[in-house]
């Protein structure tokens, strides 16, 4: 309906913000604290799905989600280039992207097989892959904010 599609557009402006506070946070404050904050208030807003109360609701927490979601995308991306010298970053771009179009495709899979036996187990899905991302930054421990690009 015409109502979705407005909801759709308005999460998809939200991403643009998130990108853009990234880049904000990213020059400010350093990447490590906003990456691990943005991991948790990702995982906050995934596991608040599980008492959605009413439309409304569920629209602003998927919203945030989506907020988060390119705000952490983002910097993963500025943290790239920072981590890896220059005759294996492409290498390395590429091996993360691939795992990310796998991870895509797997996903999508997944979700497909779940949703028939309960929603719910997609949100747990969801949940689950949040967590692993929040632990992942809470493990990686290198501020990359005042890295000299290696070039070799």
């Amino acid at each position: 309906t015409q109502d979705d599609l407005w909801k759709l557009t308005i999460a998809t402006i939200g991403s643009l913000f998130g990108v853009i506070a990234a880049l904000i946070f990213a020059q400010c404050i350093g990447r490590l604290v906003p990456i691990r904050v943005a991991s948790f208030i990702m995982v906050l807003s995934i596991a608040s799905l599980f008492v959605c109360v009413n439309e409304t609701f569920t629209f602003v927490t998927t919203t945030i989600a989506k907020i988060v979601e390119a705000f952490v995308n983002a910097t993963v991306w500025i943290m790239i280039p920072e981590s890896f010298p220059t005759n294996i970053r492409s290498t390395a771009t590429g091996f993360i992207n691939g795992w990310g179009k796998t991870g895509g495709v797997l996903g999508t899979g997944c979700v497909y097989l779940l949703f028939y036996v309960s929603p719910y187990s997609v949100i747990g899905l969801f949940l689950f892959c949040s967590f692993v991302g929040f632990v992942g930054t809470m493990i990686y421990d290198r501020e990359t904010k005042y890295e000299i690009l290696k070039e070799t």
